[in-house]
């Protein structure tokens, strides 16, 4: 497998794709469960903070709360800017 792959042939963004797969393997070897995931979401929003996006642009939600399988966490969103043409 190619080290960095390209996206797509319309975009100029590449990809590490071993990196990518080692990331969903530390993803992957996180214990839990289906409403379980609270270590995940953790997991997710350190890499994103990492990487440099802003904190305020990370909210997990509290849907889990209304929910009737309930869960440890809400659902992770993620906002960033885009562009308008």
């Amino acid at each position: 497998m190619p080290k960095r792959i390209l996206a797509s042939a319309t975009n100029s963004v590449s990809l590490d794709a071993e990196a990518a797969i080692d990331r969903v393997l530390q993803m992957m070897a996180i214990r839990g469960k289906s409403c379980e995931e609270s270590a995940v979401v953790r997991f997710i929003t350190e890499e994103l903070l990492c990487a440099g996006v802003p904190r305020q642009s990370i909210v997990v939600d509290q849907v889990h709360k209304r929910s009737p399988a309930g869960g440890d966490t809400g659902n992770l969103i993620l906002t960033l800017p885009g562009t308008v043409r």
